[in-house]
């Protein structure tokens, strides 16, 4: 007997736009999980099927933030799938240094190594809030995909949580976004190091949630809303950074 997830591979029509299928994306991208060490990551990845122009033409936003997270994490521990993250993401910054300083003016190569610029060792993001929201909401539609096996035609509010957690620095503000959103737990996925999430009915706010959580340390959220939501929901969180309606 085959999987839904296989059963939805087999859709002839992208899981975003609806233009036929050309292949199939990977959700997250297979570039974020680990292909070395004792654990397989690779095993019983998201897949959804997609044209070109939501697959590999996006190869780039993912790799901005697959390089986004590398630079910002504070790795307190050392699994290996946050290993993977900084090897990797060190790696590809070193062959191709100019992607540095899309991200941040507060680290250079030096001796083949990144170093900070500074004595207080801060880093101060240049964070790219368009591409950002576009990955996301590219993850919420084949998450939405996946378990509905149909496409999302509304509207996706996407609030990184990770980045406004940088930005306003766990204000009151933030805080209370938190509180908000708290009640919601990451516990779908085979790969729990790297992804996890979870889809709900979005109770207290009008839609559907998606909470997204990577490598143990990075969390977003996204919320399927109606298209006629948006004035309201953008007005709502006009002060949250990197909040964005695709």
């Amino acid at each position: 007997m085959e999987s839904k997830n296989s059963d939805r591979m087999k859709s002839d029509k992208c899981y975003y736009c609806l233009e036929p299928k050309k292949g199939v994306e990977h959700v997250p991208p297979k570039c974020f999980f680990p292909q070395e060490g004792k654990k397989n990551y690779r095993n019983n990845l998201i897949t959804v099927p997609s044209c070109d122009v939501h697959n590999s033409n996006k190869s780039t936003d993912d790799q901005y933030m697959f390089l986004l997270f590398n630079v910002i994490s504070n790795f307190n521990d050392d699994p290996t799938a946050r290993k993977w993250l900084v090897d990797k993401g060190v790696a590809t910054i070193l062959r191709r240094s100019h992607i540095l300083t899309t991200l941040t003016d507060d680290l250079r190569i030096m001796d083949g190594k990144l170093v900070y610029r500074n004595a207080s060792k801060e880093v101060v993001l240049k964070p790219d809030y368009s591409r950002i929201g576009g990955f996301f909401s590219a993850m919420a539609r084949a998450i939405f995909f996946k378990e509905n096996s149909e496409s999302w035609g509304g509207g996706v509010f996407v609030i990184p949580l990770f980045l406004v957690r940088v930005m306003l620095n766990n204000t009151v503000s933030f805080n209370k976004l938190l509180l908000d959103i708290s009640r919601y737990n990451s516990s779908k996925g085979q790969n729990k190091d790297v992804f996890s999430y979870t889809f709900s009915s979005g109770e207290g706010f009008d839609g559907k949630l998606l909470h997204m959580f990577f490598y143990g340390e990075f969390e977003a959220v996204c919320f399927f809303l109606p298209d006629a939501a948006r004035e309201g929901v953008l007005s709502k969180f006009k002060d949250v950074p990197g909040a964005l309606w695709v």
